[in-house]
C-alpha cells in the first residue's frame, strides 16, 4: 500500500491517508487519524469499487469502532441499496432515543410513537418529515435475513410490502427477530430515514423506504 501523512519512529502517527487491497483485491483508501502505524481514532473508510458502506468514524487498532449513528449512516452508503444520507435532526434523535433502537421495550417505544405518520407526505418529501418513530402494520415479509454487523451484535434486513403491493419497506434492526420469518404478517416500528430506490433480483429500480427499526412484531 501506499502511505501519505505524519510519521513518528518510521510508523504513521497523526493525520494521513493509506490506500492498498484486501485480501479479494478491493482497493479502499482510510483518511484520518493513525497511532502506532494503525488506523486509529476518528477516519474514514472507502472502497474504489463502492460495492461496500463507507465507514465515517471511531476506529481503534483497524477495527471500525461506530456509533449507533455512524452505524445506520453507514447502512445508507450502499450502492444500489435504498442509499440514504442522516440528516443533522436524525442524528440528534437516534442520540436522544438510542436506548429505544438497542433495547427494544414496548413501554418506550409507546412514549415517543408517532400516531399521525402519513406516508404519502413522506414520500413526496422526506426530508421536510420530522425525524420520529411510527408504527407501520398488515405488511408482508418478502425477505429477511440475520446476519453479524454492528459492533459484533446481530443484525436483522427485512424487505416488507402492504397489501396492495404499492408500499415497499426496507429496514434494518438492531438483533435477532425470532418466529418472523418470510410470508410472514408483521408490524413495524421504525424511524423513516428516506424514500429511495434498491436494485432488484431482476436488476431493475423498485421506490421504498428506508428505516431503522425498534421492533418487528
Amino acid at each position: 500500500g501506499t502511505y501519505e501523512g505524519d510519521v513518528n519512529n518510521g510508523l504513521p502517527e497523526g493525520k494521513g491517508s493509506y490506500s492498498t487491497t484486501n485480501d479479494d483485491n478491493e482497493k479502499y483508501t482510510y483518511s484520518g487519524s493513525f497511532a502506532n502505524g494503525k488506523f486509529n481514532g476518528y477516519g474514514e473508510k472507502s472502497f474504489k469499487n463502492g460495492k461496500h458502506g463507507v465507514q465515517i468514524g471511531n476506529w481503534k487498532n483497524n477495527e471500525f469502532t461506530p456509533s449507533l449513528v455512524e452505524y445506520i449512516q453507514e447502512l445508507g452508503t450502499y450502492k444500489n441499496q435504498c442509499e440514504y444520507t442522516l440528516s443533522s435532526k436524525a442524528k440528534k434523535f437516534i442520540k436522544s432515543n438510542e436506548a429505544v433502537f438497542t433495547k427494544h421495550k414496548d413501554s418506550d417505544i409507546k412514549k415517543i410513537l408517532n400516531t399521525n405518520f402519513d406516508i404519502k407526505s413522506f414520500k413526496k418529501n422526506p426530508s421536510a418529515y420530522k425525524p420520529s418513530l411510527v408504527s407501520v402494520s398488515g405488511l408482508e415479509v418478502v425477505q429477511i435475513s440475520e446476519y453479524e454487523g454492528y459492533n459484533n451484535q446481530m443484525i436483522t434486513f427485512l424487505l416488507a410490502c402492504d397489501s396492495d403491493y404499492e408500499n415497499y419497506y426496507y429496514i434494518y434492526k438492531l438483533g435477532r427477530t425470532n418466529n418472523v420469518v418470510e410470508d410472514s404478517r408483521v408490524e413495524i416500528e421504525f424511524m423513516p430515514l428516506d424514500y429511495s430506490t434498491y436494485e432488484t433480483v431482476s436488476n431493475s429500480k423498485q421506490w421504498a423506504i428506508a428505516g431503522f427499526a425498534a421492533n418487528i412484531k
